[in-house]
């Protein structure tokens, strides 16, 4: 028989997801959104505090708004290459350190051609907003991805929710607080909700170091050769058997089955045996115990 895909997905395994690097990744995220959109409500105090004459001053705050994102579209996809060739960690790493060093080279400019070099250098050294999504599918099994992807996109609404409020009420604290009058806040007046945005991204590089070096091995000894049940069209399930021994599992439905299964899959055809094989790393690890594995 063959497996109905809706049953599959209605009646599959829940396993837990892998809290710890789906956190820490998910929070790396969270600060490169939040250096993206803080600038906004302060870019056109900014401008206007570069020299920039009045009538020009929507057409800079355009230039410095969008050099960033422009500069994502090629180095998310240079940055993609290279952590395939290098690991995930180390490219989510070395993009949350050249976004914190660009991040306060803006926030110390004072001239609208630095605050453009600092923005363009945040956007063309960091990628981590296409490599986190490439972090999430090797870290998580295809029954987990929904959920995992749909915290991604709550940690980004979540993001450009707050981050506005660093920009809007952190940026010129002088006006606010005039006992701060004669500090470095003076001379630099953007400078302090670029720190706070280093903050949260310095917290993301911290917490990358819990982040697996290799994802495809961490996922294996995760799942410890868990295996989602096949859903047959009748409604039984079928489940294939890890350590090969056959007997009930492989021959029995929801009955039970009669346990004439050979342990090679059972129920499960040679073309589903091999989509397993591909796409779960756990049934080709060894098995704790020393035995062959599945595939």
């Amino acid at each position: 028989m063959c497996m109905h895909p809706a049953a599959a997905s209605s009646k599959m395994t829940r396993q837990t997801l892998p809290w710890v690097p789906l956190i820490v990744s998910l929070f790396a995220c969270f600060g490169d959104a939040v250096v993206a959109i803080m600038l906004y409500p302060m870019l056109p105090y900014m401008v206007q505090d570069f020299g920039i004459p009045r009538d020009q001053v929507g057409f800079y705050v355009g230039m410095l708004g969008t050099c960033y994102n422009l500069l994502q579209v090629p180095a998310s996809a240079f940055w993609g290459k290279m952590s395939d060739i290098f690991g995930r960690k180390r490219v989510l790493m070395t993009g949350q350190l050249t976004l914190m060093t660009a991040t306060a080279c803006l926030g110390l400019s004072s001239s609208f051609g630095a605050a453009l070099a600092a923005r363009c250098l945040a956007g063309a050294l960091n990628g981590n907003n296409a490599v986190t999504r490439a972090a999430l599918r090797d870290i998580t099994l295809p029954s987990q991805r929904a959920k995992a992807f749909s915290l991604f996109g709550l940690m980004l609404s979540v993001a450009f929710g707050i981050a506005p409020l660093f920009g809007s009420f952190l940026a010129r604290p002088i006006d606010a607080f005039p006992s701060l009058k004669g500090t470095f806040l003076e001379e630099y007046p953007y400078l302090l909700p670029c720190i706070v945005a280093d903050a949260m991204v310095l917290a993301g590089l911290v917490g990358l170091c819990w982040f697996p070096a290799d994802p495809a091995s961490y996922v294996a000894r995760f799942t410890q050769h868990t295996v989602e049940p096949l859903v047959l069209e009748d409604g039984s399930e079928s489940r294939q058997n890890s350590g090969g021994d056959g007997g009930g599992d492989a021959g029995g439905g929801d009955d039970g089955g009669d346990g004439d299964g050979d342990g090679d899959g059972g129920n499960i055809n040679a073309a589903e045996h091999r989509r397993r094989c591909r796409t779960q790393p756990s049934l080709r690890a060894p098995l704790l115990d020393g035995s062959s594995p599945a595939c």
